[in-house]
């Protein structure tokens, strides 16, 4: 900062006015804008990065367990992520909160849930990894193979009937993985899948297409 900087700072914090030309008026606003649009800007991204290396890592951990929660569980969740947002944001409580998590480029906790599934099954899907879980699944084998056929499709379990059984990974990969496009199926890269099944999953709830970034 220049010498202005310092005294029009040290006149505000003060209380002293002093008579200056238009000139000078003009260039303390200027700076008063720049500095300002900094702060801000610079506030955001730190909010941004402690909501999302200490709040979102919590609701991401272990959360492919939560599948199949009750919708009370998941209302709690969503509201959690929800007044996070607001604070990130300086969103007031009554604005539409939809929008807020949108433009933040973070997916709803049940998405985000969908999503830990989906991750998991395609390693387990393309990298037989982790060994224990590629003994749940079976992959779907059609009597023959017809051009239409889905490739890397999962057998869906017809002999679980309760709630509770459905949130088993066996039913839950099933369901996810049936559900994504043939052509997210097919990617062995890792990397790439987490982008390319981000954008689905955000483009899908939000109804519009965005760059993914990773959270």
């Amino acid at each position: 900062m220049g010498q202005n900087s310092f005294k029009l700072i040290q006149d505000i914090n003060q209380g002293e006015g002093s008579e200056t030309s238009g000139l000078e008026d003009q260039k303390n606003e200027s700076f008063i804008s720049k500095w300002s649009l900094h702060y801000s800007t610079t506030r955001l991204t730190l909010l941004y990065m402690i909501a999302c290396s200490i709040v979102t890592t919590r609701l991401d951990y272990c959360s492919s367990l939560l599948y199949g929660t009750s919708v009370a569980n998941m209302t709690k969740l969503q509201r959690g992520q929800n007044n996070l947002a607001r604070i990130v944001t300086g969103a007031k409580r009554r604005d539409h909160i939809t929008p807020v998590v949108r433009d933040l480029h973070w997916l709803p906790v049940a998405n985000r849930i969908e999503y830990k599934v989906a991750l998991t099954m395609q390693k387990v899907q393309h990298h037989e990894q982790p060994h224990y879980l590629s003994e749940l699944v079976d992959v779907y084998q059609p009597l023959r193979t017809l051009l239409s056929s889905s490739p890397h499709l999962l057998t869906k379990t017809t002999w679980i009937k309760t709630k509770l059984g459905q949130r088993c990974f066996t039913h839950a990969a099933a369901v996810t993985w049936n559900s994504l496009p043939a052509e997210l199926r097919v990617i062995k890269d890792e990397r790439l899948f987490k982008s390319k099944l981000r954008t689905h999953l955000f483009s899908t709830y939000y109804g519009d297409k965005i760059n993914s970034i990773y959270l």
